[in-house]
């Protein structure tokens, strides 16, 4: 009996000696594992970051390729960017322009996890098609005595004019250093037009589609301006604007009588006219476009022996008398009459004085198209 017992206790003993030994091993098992899940977590948190950081770097640089074994939260972060014409990684060639595939890999201790993410770069900003004449008339275009209408000192712009409606010239005075279209009608006795620009030897005038113009309601845009008149105002002397990134945005609800000088970059919205009796001058013209955006619910007039500097868009009609210059460009929904001596030196629309009011960028930031991990 004794005997009988002593075999018992040893034997219960045993079993409570691998009981236990199940137990401590399930639990280091169960350690081990939510160790695991959790650097595993971790390494894909890692990888997931190393996608915007790419995209943060491409957004300053699109030829940045990648970094590799960058230390980031206890683990390590490796980066590579290639050029690719997919959506998708190791997708079919879409013949697409501006793509990137960013492969992403996260490893904390032994836990590896990569991501991989197909990028359309940032779409510059442009201008919309209807700004990107030196002249252009929703009516007609009629050019009158010794007018000249070239580039701003760059032989790589064409000053191109249009009309959606007539394009009338007269005399053999004028010079228009582009391209003329129109959509009715082209008179003029003599052709005197010469691109700057013209590789495939296009006939320099040619009847076309009309453009599209649209309707500019400038009370659409009081809640952008950073300064508001109620009635007329006049500007004269010298003026401190904004910034490329920041303009300063006059709202008039009245006419604008404009003359003098400024500095920076502004955007003038009138709900009625805007006349210009005086010299508009700029300091530190950017060299790519315009400083100064005209912008009026009526018409635009300049008046005399003057210089303006800008880009004008005019819901009524654009005039321009006697021996003034602009360098800019004009549009107008309706007509545009220019007499006299006037030259036209033409500098392209300016991206920051028009994505307020009529947008053409689709992404302002590179954007994820695809993403697997």
């Amino acid at each position: 009996m004794g005997k009988m017992l002593l075999f018992l206790v040893i034997g219960m003993g045993g079993l409570f000696t691998v009981a236990t030994l199940n137990i401590n091993y399930s639990n280091s098992r169960l350690v081990n594992t939510t160790i695991e899940k959790f650097e595993k977590t971790q390494a894909g948190e890692i990888a997931a970051a190393g996608i915007e950081f790419a995209i943060s770097k491409l957004n300053l640089d699109t030829t940045w390729t990648g970094v590799n074994a960058l230390q980031i939260a206890n683990g390590t972060l490796t980066v590579s960017v290639s050029n690719t014409t997919s959506k998708y990684p190791g997708g079919p060639n879409m013949s697409l322009n501006g793509m990137r595939l960013i492969t992403s890999t996260g490893l904390l201790n032994y836990q590896t996890v990569t991501i991989r993410s197909v990028i359309q770069l940032a779409i510059a900003s442009s201008v919309p098609p209807f700004l990107q004449y030196a002249m252009a008339s929703g009516n007609d275009l009629q050019l009158q005595g010794n007018i000249d209408i070239r580039d701003d000192n760059n032989p790589h712009w064409n000053a191109n004019i249009h009309s959606n409606r007539d394009l009338h010239t007269s005399g053999n005075a004028y010079d228009v250093r582009g391209f003329g279209t129109y959509s009715d009608e082209f008179e003029s006795s003599h052709n005197n037009f010469v691109p700057n620009v013209n590789p495939n030897s296009d006939p320099v005038n040619a009847k076309i589609p009309p453009i599209t113009l649209p309707v500019f309601n400038p009370n659409d845009y009081i809640g952008i301006a950073t300064s508001i008149t109620n009635g007329n105002l006049t500007i004269s002397g010298s003026t401190t604007l904004g910034t490329k990134s920041n303009p300063a945005i006059y709202y008039v609800n009245g006419d604008l009588n404009f003359r003098g000088s400024t500095s920076g970059y502004g955007i003038f919205i009138v709900t009625g006219n805007i006349t210009f009796n005086g010299s508009v001058s700029v300091n530190t013209v950017d060299p790519n476009g315009s400083n100064l955006g005209f912008y009026s619910g009526g018409n635009i007039q300049a008046n005399g022996n003057i210089n303006l500097a800008g880009q004008m868009y005019a819901q009524g009609d654009i005039e321009a008398h006697g021996n003034f210059t602009l360098v800019g460009s004009m549009t107008a929904k309706r007509n545009i009459q220019l007499s006299g001596n006037p030259t036209i030196r033409y500098r392209p629309a300016n991206s920051a004085l028009t994505n307020q009011f009529w947008p053409t960028a689709t992404n302002s930031r590179p954007e994820s198209v695809s993403y697997y991990e």
